[in-house]
């Protein structure tokens, strides 16, 4: 029944909180608030995948999304290290963020014609994008660390992912310097 001084409605296993005739926000039989079209819970989900310490090469002018088997913190298990993809349990404002470690896949390369794009992955489709052109620098160094953050407004079960593509020559990754994050902000 509804307690007519608070406008707390006790159905069953959820409580429902009332104001104006209107339920403005639930709480369900697993503790889950939900309010206004969105989800509180007492942890917000979030995922930080990381790779093994091995370089993985991509052929050159191909690409796959990086399978990262390892997790930091899974909150909400909403990452597969199965298929390297996030899915968002419920509908907000992400924070979605990467760092790798890329170089040329034989350490020879003498200029800067190979390049290595990142690309943050929604639903599939490409959205946000990292490029880096390397070769050996006057330095000799050939390796080159990549971040790139963004926030994006995401719906429920939309997946998000990683894509990795090699352009003219082929390159590689680090896994164990590969961290790949989710968060829910709001």
């Amino acid at each position: 029944g509804t307690d007519s001084n608070t406008g707390i409605n006790f159905d069953s296993d959820i409580v429902k909180i009332n104001t104006a005739g209107i339920t403005r926000a639930t709480i369900d039989s697993n503790g889950t608030l939900t309010s206004s079209n969105y989800v509180l819970q007492s942890a917000l989900p979030s995922s930080g995948a990381y790779g093994n310490g091995s370089w993985t090469t991509i052929s050159s002018n191909s690409g796959a999304v990086p399978v990262l088997p390892n997790t930091s913190h899974n909150v909400s298990s909403s990452y597969n290290t199965a298929n390297g993809t996030f899915t968002c349990p419920v509908a907000g404002i992400y924070q979605i963020m990467f760092h790798t470690l890329v170089s040329t896949d034989d350490d020879s390369q003498n200029d800067n014609t190979r390049s290595f794009d990142v690309f943050f992955q929604i639903g599939g489709s490409n959205l946000a994008r990292h490029h880096v052109k390397r070769g050996y620098q006057n330095d000799g160094d050939v390796q080159v660390t990549m971040d790139m953050t963004c926030t994006e407004l995401l719906t429920v079960n939309t997946t998000v992912s990683l894509y990795f593509y090699a352009n003219a020559g082929a390159m590689r990754w680090y896994g164990a310097h590969t961290y790949f994050g989710v968060t829910l902000l709001g």
